[in-house]
């Protein structure tokens, strides 16, 4: 695992939670509960947290998710019930024996727990830390905001790490500089068209198919399909077998060919040329690309040198199911892993794609996952609970 980043937040969390370490059960803490049966009673966590804040007033500037879960830490003889990451109710033992008393907080670098007086460094509280939430995510417990977000910077680091310089988007990727030629750039925009809902691979082999073999690589490919009537383009698409989808994808490249006839003259170079990614993207939707294909055409531009400007990813189910098992332990849909690969990667989330789409295909599998083989285990959430 890659080592976690250095600074001085880790240890102060770790810091507060030594010091709330200290909490002890107490008669001020129980008081006034439910007792649900013979052995056992309940308070609303509402309740039992308002105890804690007046007992231990110098701990107030900590959320109440914080205090209950460093008293419930300290006492495991006390049990918590979550919905969803946020307490309900605190239960425990009627039998349960009035402990002692409060220890006074350590100073920062240094921190005295109750039992062992043990003094840690820096290093060894950022360590402690990160792994206290580990432990958390295993048991269903609360993980603070403060150490989700440090959760998220490592795996956008690992992601990065793993993203190949340069990627490979076939024979555009040859003309980094511009010049690209009107064929390479049709044949290009085709296959992205059909790289939806099927293998990535098999859509690109047979969007190169259809513009060589079965359209003879004409010198304008959307004028040879619209050549065609729409409803004698529409009678070839199982002949063609194009995509998984033969209809809809067949008659989505003959309504593409006649918007990039008559308003693009024929050429997808006209499309995105000197164009900010913003534009770019604006465009391949209003041409009928659809929201995903074209952050996708977009990111791949970028990835030629063709257009400037940062973009998002392809939220396919790909992304979706590895961002959202990541951080949050189960799948997204794609308008919140666009927003999510936003926060992980502000400056540019399109750097994401790649990595987030491989360890979905590598590893992520939707029915049976390998997590132990995937370089995210450590810090994703899904395989933390698993």
């Amino acid at each position: 695992m890659k080592p976690l980043n250095s600074g001085g937040n880790w240890l102060r969390r770790f810091a507060t939670r030594l010091r709330l370490g200290a909490f002890l059960s107490d008669s001020k803490i129980t008081e006034s509960a439910t007792i649900i049966d013979s052995t056992t009673i309940t308070e609303p966590a509402a309740n039992f947290t308002q105890k804690l804040r007046e007992k231990y007033p110098q701990q107030s500037p900590i959320s109440d998710e914080q205090l209950i879960e460093a008293f419930i830490q300290k006492n495991p003889q006390y049990r918590v019930t979550y919905r969803g990451i946020t307490p309900v109710s605190v239960s425990w033992s009627s039998e349960l024996s009035v402990l002692v008393t409060d220890q006074p907080a350590a100073a920062a670098g240094t921190a005295t727990v109750a039992e062992d007086s043990t003094e840690t460094t820096a290093d060894a509280g950022e360590e402690a830390a990160h792994s206290d939430t580990k432990q958390r995510i295993v048991a269903g417990g609360v993980e603070s905001e403060n150490d989700r977000s440090e959760r998220m910077r490592q795996i956008a680091s690992l992601l990065l790490e793993n993203r190949p310089q340069p990627e490979d988007w076939g024979e555009i990727s040859n003309f980094k500089d511009g010049g690209c030629p009107k064929k390479v750039a049709n044949q290009f925009l085709i296959c992205c068209l059909l790289d939806y809902q099927m293998d990535a691979n098999v859509a690109w082999q047979n969007g190169i198919r259809l513009v060589k073999e079965i359209l003879g690589n004409p010198e304008d490919v959307w004028q040879e399909i619209t050549k065609f009537p729409r409803h004698e383009w529409a009678s070839k698409s199982k002949e063609h077998n194009i995509h998984r989808f033969y209809n809809r994808a067949h008659d989505r490249l003959w309504r593409v060919s006649e918007v990039m006839c008559n308003g693009y003259d024929g050429n997808a170079n006209n499309i995105w040329v000197n164009k900010e990614s913003s534009v770019a993207v604006e465009r391949l939707r209003a041409l009928g690309a659809g929201e995903q294909i074209s952050n996708m055409i977009v990111g791949a531009l970028r990835d030629c040198g063709q257009v400037v400007g940062s973009s998002d990813v392809k939220a396919d189910v790909h992304v979706c199911r590895v961002l959202g098992r990541a951080v949050h332990g189960e799948e997204i849909n794609p308008n919140a892993a666009i927003e999510l690969a936003r926060q992980l990667h502000r400056d540019d989330p399109w750097k994401l794609d790649w990595p987030i789409w491989n360890v979905g295909t590598t590893y992520c599998k939707k029915s049976v996952p390998e997590c132990s083989g995937c370089y995210l285990k450590e810090d994703c959430a899904y395989a933390l609970k698993s």
